[in-house]
Parts: C-alpha cells; structure tokens; sequence
C-alpha cells in the first residue's frame, strides 16, 4: 500500500485521481479507491484483469453510479455498489481513456 500511496501523492490537486496498481491484492481495491477519492472528485483505482481491469471507482462528493455506468458501457464492463462506491470489471480501456470519460462527469 505505500507504492500506491505515492502514486496517489503525485495526483495531488486533480479532480480525478486514477491508478493502476498490480501491487494491490483484489481485497484491497476498495480502501485504495478511497484513498484516492479524498480530496478529488473521482477516485479510481485499477488492477490489470488479462486485457482489462477489476476497479473501484469511489467519490466522497457525488453519485458514482453514472460514471461507472458510462465505463460500464464504453469499456465492456459490470459493476454495482452504491452511490459512493462502486466495484467491478472492465473488459478493454486504456487510463487515459478512463480519464478523459470521467472529467466529463466534473463540472
């Protein structure tokens, strides 16, 4: 967890967060995307899946249903969970356009 937590840091001051960390164990996808939600608007924190990504997507502010629904759809995924945390899989997708699908959801 401390690798992740310094690639976190180097976030600092975004609306949105993203890493993708193979460090982490599945167990702790959830408490990472936490960690990255404080402060930011969108905290996603990814696990390399065979050609996609297990995620925790997670926001202290807003309602993360709809963003995960939007990667959801433009990523091949499934994910559920309630509004300020949601977990799941992504069958394709590159970080940075996840980035780019979740900005649009920051005003």
């Amino acid at each position: 967890m401390q690798l992740f937590r310094l690639l976190a840091e180097k976030q600092e001051g975004e609306k949105v967060r993203i890493v993708p960390a193979d460090m982490l164990a599945p167990s702790q996808l959830r408490k990472a995307a936490g960690m990255l939600a404080e402060g930011c608007r969108f905290g996603l924190a990814l696990i390399p899946r065979g050609e996609g990504w297990s995620f925790a997507l997670c926001s202290t502010a807003e309602d993360v249903r709809p963003a995960a629904q939007q990667l959801n759809q433009r990523f091949g995924g499934k994910a559920g969970g309630p509004r300020d945390m949601v977990q799941g899989v992504l069958a394709s997708g590159s970080v940075a356009e996840m980035r780019a699908l979740l900005e649009a959801f920051v005003p």
